[in-house]
């Protein structure tokens, strides 16, 4: 993503509702990882990528299905 001369590799969600957020992601394309914790940030998270847009990283209060 380039516009207004801005680049960037990723956007960060904070989400309380993982299935919602998984399922709307996928309505816009992008795929989905399975959640992973990550100890630097202290937090569980989701990262969503896609072929043309920007990848985005859900944090998550909690785990949830999310499938």
């Amino acid at each position: 993503m380039t516009d207004f001369g801005l680049t960037f590799h990723h956007l960060g969600l904070a989400v309380r509702k993982p299935d919602d957020a998984v399922a709307f992601a996928r309505g816009l394309g992008y795929s989905v990882e399975d959640a992973v914790f990550d100890a630097e940030q202290n937090v569980n998270l989701i990262l969503c990528t896609h072929s043309t847009a920007a990848s985005a990283e859900a944090f998550l209060d909690s785990l949830g299905t999310a499938d």
